[in-house]
């Protein structure tokens, strides 16, 4: 959404919440959208998507894909509107493995108010040749639909791109785990290799409740969203690498090197 835009869409958000329309109940299940996001500037960041095409209604015409390119610069109108349903494909010149901890991360312009956000929702899919996806699991307990600027409660939504804010202080992006899909159907059968993932599909979820979550429950966000800065916002898929802890075994065996080479030398 454009700077002016997104101004008045923070205002015209505060202006719900006080008057307690924002559709939110009691605390749910999940992260708040911020304490377990990742930074646009987090030192784990090793890559950053270098491609991006894909798919968006004709009325859904703010930013280019270009914009999903690159380190999220954590400025709010350096995206790629997405529109109701619409989705991009990510490519990138580092591959994506699993490792300790989350493996990306994938930005979007959510604002916070107060305990609740203005968040517009995509579901993620992985893949290790740009054909064959798995998608994460996601879950969605919003109860019913918000309206096209209304809130929802973060702490009710999981692995669902989005959730997390961006104008606390920091940007903030959702982070996604390569081991949970490790039992998914398309990983045993080898159609998607979690240790060469090179695309990340990013799809806009419509938010009347029409599409589902992983669970079969309907997914409620902002809607509808008709207008050129409409639908999921990407603004860059970040991958991340978190260096496992050396296990035992493997410092007794570099130990164990250490002693040898001091006995020949």
């Amino acid at each position: 959404m454009s700077g002016r835009k997104y101004h008045c869409l923070f205002v015209l958000v505060t202006l719900l919440w006080l008057a307690g329309i924002s559709g939110r109940a009691v605390a749910g299940p999940y992260s708040n959208g911020i304490t377990d996001g990742i930074a646009y500037n987090d030192p784990a960041i090793v890559g950053w998507a270098t491609g991006c095409s894909g798919w968006r209604p004709n009325w859904a015409t703010f930013g280019n894909w270009s914009d999903a390119t690159g380190a999220a610069p954590a400025v709010s109108n350096d995206v790629v509107s997405l529109g109701d349903g619409g989705y991009a494909i990510l490519s990138f010149d580092v591959v994506i493995s699993d490792s300790e901890g989350p493996d990306l991360a994938v930005f979007e312009n959510t604002l916070g108010v107060d305990s609740n956000v203005f968040a517009e929702l995509g579901f993620v899919e992985v893949s290790s040749d740009g054909v064959n996806f798995v998608r994460f699991r996601s879950h969605s307990l919003t109860a019913g639909e918000v309206g096209a600027f209304g809130l929802i409660d973060p702490t009710n939504v999981n692995n669902l791109a989005g959730k997390h804010v961006n104008n606390t202080g920091v940007w903030l992006g959702t982070p996604f785990d390569l081991a949970e899909l490790a039992n998914e159907a398309e990983v045993l059968s080898g159609l998607v290799d979690l240790s060469n993932i090179t695309h990340v599909k990013i799809i806009d979820v419509i938010g009347d409740g029409s599409t589902f979550d992983s669970y079969q429950n309907p997914i409620y966000d902002p809607y509808p969203t008709e207008f050129p800065s409409g639908g999921f916002d990407l603004d860059a898929v970040a991958i991340i690498d978190y260096a496992p802890e050396p296990t035992t075994c493997l410092m007794l065996s570099l130990a164990g090197l250490a002693s040898l080479l001091r006995r020949r030398k």
